[in-house]
């Protein structure tokens, strides 16, 4: 399935404005609850690799480190991985696929349309799967969550942006006439 049924074989630029309002609060809402998403990441972590390090392997307390993170970062335990893991992956594949049904009905080549959403869920893979390299393989994972976290921030950037750009910026192609043959 490529398109919703409230557009039809309407690409976004000539939905109607009941359509365009309802997707667009809805996609309005998600960047919403995104930026309030790396609001949290960013309290919990700074966006450090340090600090992502500290909040899956727990921090040492050494003395430089014990008045600033000992007490905020413990090591997570397999349940809690596994918790982070179960819910993120249904909540961020189910999101993917909404916006990016939403994607298909831009007018950009399909090529573009299939290499941002390869982006998306390598990045909503890296993201999270990292933490388990981080807390089991090697702390150097702390880079490959920052790579998802900017890559799925640009991906998601553009699965949300454009659209609404389409929707209320771009002006309608005229629709295509139909030959009648007898």
């Amino acid at each position: 399935m490529t398109q919703f049924r409230m557009f039809g074989d309407v690409p976004l630029s000539r939905a109607s404005f009941s359509s365009k309002m309802i997707v667009s609060l809805f996609l309005l809402s998600l960047l919403m609850a995104y930026g309030v998403g790396i609001l949290n990441i960013w309290d919990k972590t700074g966006f450090t690799t340090q600090t992502k390090i500290w909040r899956y392997r727990g921090a040492e307390a050494t003395a430089e480190q014990a008045n600033e993170a000992a007490e905020l970062y413990f090591p997570r335990s397999l349940s809690e991985l596994i918790e982070l893991t179960h819910d993120h992956t249904f909540d961020m594949a189910m999101l993917l696929l909404m916006v990016g049904h939403l994607f298909q009905l831009t007018s950009f080549t399909e090529r573009f349309k299939q290499t941002v959403w390869l982006a998306s869920f390598v990045a909503m893979f890296l993201f999270i799967w990292s933490p388990w390299v981080i807390k089991y393989v090697s702390p150097a994972g702390a880079i490959l969550l920052i790579a998802g976290e900017i890559l799925l921030t640009l991906s998601f950037l553009t699965l949300t942006v454009v659209p609404l750009y389409e929707m209320w910026l771009v002006s309608p192609l005229p629709r295509p006439r139909r030959i009648r043959t007898e």
